[in-house]
C-alpha cells in the first residue's frame, strides 16, 4: 500500500500531495516539513509524538481501521490540514514534490 501525506495550505501554493511506499519514510518526510515551520513549541512536541518513529505502528493501525490521519497546524492563528492516508489504487511512489508555505518541501 502507498502512503500519501499532505499539508493543505490556504495560499497561492497549491501542492500536490506526496507518496510513499513505506509508512516510517512518509512520517519521517512530514516531521522534516513541519519542523520547518514556524509551529508553538506545544505544536512541534505534538507533532513529534503523533508522527514520530514510535508512533509507526499506531498510526499504520488508524490507517487500517479509519482510512487515514488527519489534525491541525496552526500558523498565526490560521488552521491548516495535515493528513496521511493511503494514496489511490494505480499510484506510483515519488519522493518529494509536495510542498508547504513558502514552498517547503516535504
Amino acid at each position: 500500500m502507498l502512503i500519501r501525506i499532505s499539508l493543505e495550505w490556504s495560499s497561492d501554493i497549491d501542492p500536490e500531495p506526496t507518496q510513499f511506499s513505506k509508512l516510517p519514510d512518509a512520517l519521517t518526510a512530514l516531521l522534516g516539513a513541519l519542523r520547518a515551520l514556524p509551529l508553538s513549541s506545544e505544536q512541534r512536541e505534538y507533532f513529534e509524538e503523533l508522527f514520530g518513529p514510535s508512533a509507526v505502528q499506531t498510526i499504520g493501525h488508524r490507517l487500517g481501521m479509519y482510512g487515514e490521519v488527519r489534525t491541525l497546524a496552526f500558523l498565526d492563528l490560521t488552521p491548516h490540514l495535515v493528513r496521511v492516508d493511503p494514496a489511490a489504487p494505480g499510484a506510483s511512489p515519488r519522493s518529494g514534490g509536495g510542498c508547504g508555505p513558502g514552498g517547503t518541501a516535504l
